[in-house]
């Protein structure tokens, strides 16, 4: 029997893994490309620093690409197929599972039950708390990635000019070390930011 209601949350389920299909699809595509160039780099370049330098990138967004080409590729079953993954996580109208409080899980079994899609005042209050946090955040939070990926490069790039002209470059290679993980891990932050605010009420319902 169709149930408007569920359909809605189904919507919204898919929803949330496409936005991550995307978004992580597009860092995947970047990283494996700058995986290749850096192995192309690291094949020319000179002994030393900047060779290390070439390689150590080139396993790294190696390793980082098809890792994170294995989450898209999971969150893309969940697009195709989004039955049984949202029964997993919520429930069927027959059989819900308990929401992020009793007040969420009260509220959606009352929705699931009237059929309507129209998500309930209670529910689409927490929603809309949830967004006025998670939206800045996914903007912040891309502007942080381009600023430390911007400086990342920088670093990097005057570890290999100074290593050129024999000048020491072990401070500048921890501090360039450090910037490149703060962009894994603000990338991580712009993916779930994001995610969380395609898909509101999936979030919400499971995360408060």
């Amino acid at each position: 029997m169709n149930n408007p209601a569920y359909e809605r949350l189904l919507q919204d389920y898919v929803d949330y893994h496409l936005a991550l299909v995307v978004v992580g699809g597009f860092f995947t595509v970047v990283l494996l490309g700058f995986a290749m160039f850096s192995w192309l780099r690291a094949r020319n370049a000179p002994k030393g620093v900047e060779r290390r330098t070439h390689l150590a990138f080139a396993l790294a967004s190696s390793v980082v690409g098809l890792l994170l080409a294995v989450v898209v590729a999971g969150n893309l079953s969940n697009v195709l197929n989004p039955q049984q993954g949202l029964a997993g996580a919520i429930g069927t109208p027959g059989d819900l599972k308990p929401a992020a409080s009793a007040e969420l899980t009260t509220s959606l079994r009352q929705w699931l039950r009237s059929g309507s899609a129209d998500v309930p005042t209670v529910i689409q209050q927490q929603v809309d708390a949830r967004l006025a946090w998670q939206e800045p955040k996914a903007v912040i939070s891309t502007v942080v990635l381009l600023v430390v990926v911007a400086a990342s490069i920088a670093l990097w790039r005057s570890v290999i000019t100074r290593s050129r002209q024999g000048q020491r470059v072990r401070g500048r290679v921890l501090v360039g070390s450090a910037a490149a993980f703060a962009s894994f891990v603000v990338m991580l932050m712009v993916m779930g930011n994001t995610q969380a605010s395609y898909a509101p009420i999936t979030m919400t319902l499971l995360f408060g």
